[in-house]
Order: structure tokens, then sequence, then C-alpha cells
């Protein structure tokens, strides 16, 4: 993984694959909330931060497929994750992918 991944979730999605974590623990970049995608799960993209760490300790995640009664496929998927603010006051954030 391009920008490393923590505690990572998966889920099966659409035409592919979404993983979402914490990024790696060393460097400029560490600690941050990170997603990728990929269409058959072994190949992925480079990834992107949705959110930047500020303060203490965040980024846990969750994802929750999330669909109409009738339907055999999901519609939508939210992704949640543990933002800290300041030292270590944390704040959830959340993400529809359609």
């Amino acid at each position: 993984m391009a920008k490393q991944i923590r505690n990572p979730q998966m889920a099966a999605f659409k035409d592919g694959f979404v993983l979402h974590g914490r990024s790696g623990n060393k460097g400029v970049d560490k600690s941050n909330f990170v997603l990728y995608t990929s269409r058959d799960g072994v190949s992925w993209d480079a990834g992107r931060y949705l959110c930047k760490a500020e303060a203490g300790w965040g980024a846990y995640s969750n994802n929750l497929l999330v669909s109409d009664p009738d339907m055999a496929t999901p519609k939508r998927l939210l992704i949640q994750a543990s933002h800290a603010y300041d030292e270590h006051m944390t704040n959830v954030l959340h993400w529809w992918l359609t």
C-alpha cells in the first residue's frame, strides 16, 4: 500500500473493493485517514487521504453497506472514522460512497 495501512477495514462495493484505515505510523504523513480502491481486491490504487491528522491519535474506522430492503446489492457505503482535533479530544467523521 503506497500510503501504508493500519487497522484496515474492507468492503466489496459496486464493481470492486474499498479499503480504508490509518496510514503508516512513521514519516511526515503518519496516522492520516486513507482510502484505497481496487477492481479485483489484489491490485490497489495509490490511495487518497480523506482526513489528515491534526492532534493526538484517531482514524479508527469502520463501514456499513446500506441498501433498500427490496434491493439485492448495496446502494451506498457509509464510512466513519474517529478524528482527534485538539490534543486527545475526538469526534466522528462520516463519508458516503455512492
